[in-house]
């Protein structure tokens, strides 16, 4: 399986005494236990072509000037890395966190390319 390109969460089930609650980016959590799940949503991850490995978050549009003056890099598609490192690196670092963080949500969450 080629696994370049951008991958994205499209929804996170989660359960709880009450029974499964779904969440999406449409639909994301409110209350403070919830806010990893959130968080989990705003961010998609790349494998690049050259390699890298990049977490990355959308600027707004209103906040992108700012963010350039503090030297960070925009794409055009208005996602900036906020973390970066080399396949070959992150296979024991992120790969296992990601590992684990497929193991938490394998039965519950919904993650596609």
């Amino acid at each position: 399986m080629d696994i370049r390109g951008i991958w994205k969460v499209k929804e996170i089930r989660v359960p709880t005494p009450d029974g499964v609650r779904v969440f999406t980016p449409d639909n994301p959590p409110q209350e403070e236990r919830f806010e990893g799940s959130a968080e989990l949503m705003n961010y998609r991850t790349e494998f690049a072509e050259d390699g890298m490995l990049n977490t990355l978050m959308f600027v707004p549009e209103e906040m992108r000037q700012e963010a350039a003056k503090q030297g960070v890099e925009v794409r055009e598609d208005g996602y900036a890395a906020i973390e970066s490192t080399t396949w070959k690196e992150a296979r024991m670092a992120g790969l296992t966190r990601l590992a684990v963080m497929i193991s938490m949500y394998q039965s519950s969450t919904v993650i596609s390319g």
